[in-house]
């Protein structure tokens, strides 16, 4: 089976970032869900059963999910000491801070330089440059 290429993952995030479809506590729709076609089931592997999903392995799961989540768990006033680094108590908290678009923008960045590491450990070229720009969200 084929597996995506950088450019592909990239898009694919990119675009539901843009759409506001990236939900951080959101097994399906969080960066590592969206990245797997919004299938849950990755997390069980993951979390309970330490095993990869899809096109990427545990390890390369879990460094794309802590890239993102790290600095939101500053809004929810917790440091990064388990493998669960957001708890869903945490979620309004989070989610209602000034701060959450911010967070979740140093959070996108770090989790797509993860993104981009990885299928360069994978062989694969991807030296063009690429401009992440942050979001403005209209209501």
């Amino acid at each position: 089976m084929k597996k995506l290429t950088y450019k592909e993952a990239y898009n694919k995030i990119i675009d539901a970032y843009f759409k506001d479809e990236i939900k951080p506590y959101n097994e399906e729709f969080c960066f590592c869900g969206t990245l797997l076609n919004n299938d849950r089931d990755w997390w069980e592997n993951v979390h309970h059963n330490m095993k990869g999903f899809g096109d990427y392995s545990y390890l390369e799961l879990y460094e794309m999910e802590k890239a993102l989540l790290i600095p939101l768990m500053t809004l929810a006033g917790r440091r990064y000491k388990t493998n669960y680094l957001l708890i869903d108590g945490d979620r309004d908290r989070v989610e209602g801070s000034e701060l959450f678009e911010d967070r979740l923008f140093e959070g996108m960045q770090s989790a797509l330089d993860v993104l981009k590491q990885i299928h360069k450990d994978r062989g694969e070229s991807v030296d063009e440059e690429t401009t992440f720009t942050k979001r403005v969200l209209t209501t």
